[in-house]
């Protein structure tokens, strides 16, 4: 089973790694890629040039450079100096090491076969080589033409296990381990479904290898082309008698599932899958109905539950299970434990019903409430009560905290769940891990995600999924009518918390006001309301208002009315200048402050949009006679028009960094989208195709490295 590899096939996982690697290097310049006219050079933060721009292409994975100019291709240091040549780049093997190809001399295929795509391999050999300290090292003479697929959990890392073949003979390189997981010593590789990798000359010279180098027993089963998939207790699933091991569909097929000694524990299986996240087997069966139901097994093929239609695992150790008919709930089935820990035992005419919208499990019976955990326990039960009128008459709700994934920390969050039985009595908050939450007796909803208000005993907090942001010292806590940030009450006076920039507005007086996290300058805003005229937040931005430039100390540097009645947004730049503008682009409302000439300048062409730095507004896009416009807001200089009829721009956040030294900055990405010529051939195909151009990059100070003469 071969596939070929090539550039846009290996793109699939070539991993970006904007992360801040530890370096040796006392250099204190740090060097950004610069696009002139299509060809890529290196600049400094001044613009001038270590390497003039000559190249076609040239990527950054921290802290390297990957240039391609014709067919030379370069590997370049934080410095810019040339360590090396390379073919390929696969992905970071680790935040200190990169994963090399080079085209080997000869192709050296391997025989390798699996009834399930557990590998990918290509016609072209390669030789691996390891970048890491600015040296390339051959990691063996043997040459590579397939690897080994990822298991689904990590799709984010590069390929681990590659297939390294010399003399005739093939073996299995762990290239995290930098060591052989089986020595190239055999005939054939057979790789199925699991975590079991299989090598043999013959069906008694065998060895057998879990992808964490355990060695494991042999079976004569395993050298067999009727082998689908093994799971870790040495279970496994062989096609059925008289089928093609080549031909087995991806659904509506028939497995037979095996002792390690090959007695058939489940025999044809239909459809039978592995489920390792809840550690079970899943069969589909018919009832005398024609209801397609699922039977679940554990790993040793006993049966554990039985008609299954739909089974859920949404809250951590639980399975919410239906059977047969419209919204047959029939309970919580702990996975870790075995066994059904809630069991629907109403009567039929009860409504029963699960709700996925909190942390833990919410079941409502007509119109009382449980709250139960993985053991089947009731946390709460609320009667009398819909769902509906229970949140209104907060009874009960849930709120998620939550950290975006980033170079420093990985995607992080927490669910919190409060109920109680009358508005009265105190609220029982739990996690989602069903444990009782002591940190906090009460919280506010939160509007982006981040950020938490809550209450413990008489004082208010704020906190986001790691940490408390300011002392639990306040009195009360609201949101503010825009922005949504948040008012500190404390002795009769209030201030004013940033979200965005996690800051308080260093002056009182403010309804609200805009920062970013690298930026030491405010907008306070203070709008004009009407007496006795009660308004939702919606119409605040409708109001007229003053907008005041503040610095860190609270002195206003600038200020301004707006004065229309348009729906009126406001962000500022890393120079300080202030932009006023419609969110509405049907409008040319687009106002730009300069706070230091006190000149005001208007855009006449509708507004597309903002590309972002560290929520900052960096870019502004709009929509012209000649096309799609990308102009530099700090600056207020024209980057490019794309012309294209149907092409948007898109970014992406990048840290550049040597030694010590980071620059954050912005990936513009031009996307254009043509014709397929390919789609009037085969409907398959999709009807445009999209192609992605990396045209400079924008410094988190306003600097854009880029020119373009056209």
């Amino acid at each position: 089973m071969k596939h070929f590899l090539s550039a846009a096939i290996l793109g699939l996982f070539l991993l970006v790694s904007f992360s801040a690697f530890s370096q040796k290097s006392k250099q204190s310049s740090v060097l950004i890629p610069y696009n002139q006219d299509g060809k890529w050079g290196l600049s400094r933060t001044d613009k001038s040039f270590v390497i003039a721009p000559q190249y076609d292409e040239l990527t950054y994975h921290a802290p390297y450079f990957f240039a391609r100019k014709g067919e030379q291709r370069d590997i370049l240091s934080a410095d810019g100096a040339v360590i090396g040549s390379f073919d390929l780049l696969i992905g970071a093997i680790d935040e200190n090491r990169f994963l090399i190809f080079k085209e080997a001399a000869t192709p050296v295929p391997s025989d390798i076969f699996s009834n399930r795509r557990t590998f990918q391999q290509y016609e072209t050999s390669f030789l691996l080589y390891k970048l890491e300290n600015d040296q390339l090292t051959l990691l063996s003479e043997a040459s590579n033409d397939a690897y080994l697929l990822m298991p689904a959990a990590d799709k984010t890392k590069i390929p681990q296990l590659y297939v390294l073949t010399k003399n005739g003979l093939s073996g299995v390189y762990d290239v995290a381990a930098e060591r052989f997981l089986i020595e190239p010593a055999y005939k054939h590789l057979h790789f199925p479904l699991g975590n079991v990798i299989i090598a043999f000359n013959e069906a008694d010279d065998m060895v057998v290898k879990h992808r964490d180098g355990t060695t494991l027993p042999t079976s004569i089963w395993y050298a067999k082309r009727e082998l689908m998939e093994v799971l870790d207790n040495g279970y496994f699933t062989t096609v059925v008698a008289g089928a093609d091991p080549a031909k087995v569909p991806t659904y509506n097929y028939k497995l037979d599932f095996r002792t390690p000694d090959g007695t058939i524990k489940i025999k044809e299986g239909n459809d039978l899958k592995v489920k390792p996240e809840i550690d079970m087997l899943v069969c589909e069966t018919i009832d005398s109905d024609g209801n397609h139901l699922n039977n679940l097994y554990d790993l040793e093929g006993n049966l554990l539950l039985a008609d299954v239609l739909e089974y859920d695992n949404y809250y951590p150790n639980l399975l919410h299970v239906y059977g047969a008919g419209y919204e047959n709930f029939l309970g919580l089935y702990n996975y870790k434990k075995r066994k059904m820990v809630w069991k629907n035992d109403f009567p039929k005419t009860a409504k029963v019903k699960i709700e996925t919208r909190y942390g833990i499990p919410k079941i409502a019976v007509d119109t009382t409430t449980y709250f139960i955990d993985d053991q089947g326990r009731t946390l709460m039960r609320i009667g009398q009560h819909s769902s509906y009128f229970a949140r209104v008459l907060e009874l009960m709700k849930t709120i998620k905290v939550y950290r975006n994934s980033s170079a420093q920390a990985p995607y992080k969050e927490k669910k919190y769940t409060a109920f109680r039985d009358s508005k009265e009595q105190p609220f029982a908050i739990y996690d989602e891990n069903y444990r009782k939450v002591t940190t906090m007796d009460e919280y506010l909803s939160n509007i982006d995600g981040e950020i938490i208000a809550f209450r413990k005993g008489n004082n208010w907090g704020l906190s986001d999924v790691d940490q408390n942001l300011v002392p639990v010292q306040y009195d009360s806590i609201t949101y503010s009518n825009v922005y949504y940030n948040f008012r500190l009450y404390k002795d009769g006076k209030a201030q004013l918390y940033l979200k965005d920039a996690k800051k308080i507005l260093p002056a009182e007086g403010y309804d609200d006001g805009i920062a970013y996290r690298d930026h030491n300058f405010f907008l306070g805003i203070k709008y004009e309301r009407n007496a006795g005229f009660d308004l939702n937040p919606i119409s605040y931005k409708y109001l007229k208002c003053q907008v005041d430039l503040l610095d860190d100390k609270g002195k206003v540097l600038y200020s301004f009315k707006k004065t229309s009645d348009l729906k009126i947004d406001f962000a500022l730049t890393a120079s300080n200048q202030i932009i006023a503008f419609s969110e509405d682009n049907q409008y040319t409302h687009f106002f730009i402050h300069d706070t230091q000439t006190k000149k005001i300048t208007e855009v006449s062409d509708r507004f597309a949009g903002f590309e972002r730095l560290n929520g900052r507004p960096v870019i502004a896009t709009f929509y012209t006679d000649k096309g799609q416009e990308v102009w530099n807001i700090n600056t207020w200089e024209r980057i490019k028009t794309l012309n294209e009829s149907r092409g948007l721009y898109k970014s992406k956040s990048v840290l550049f960094q040597n030694g010590a030294v980071q620059l954050p900055a912005l990936a513009l990405i031009e996307v254009v989208e043509r014709p397929n010529p390919e789609y009037e051939r085969n409907f398959f195909a999709n009807q445009r195709t999209r192609t992605e151009t990396v045209i400079g990059y924008m410094s988190v100070n306003g600097t854009f490295y880029g020119n373009f003469s056209k």
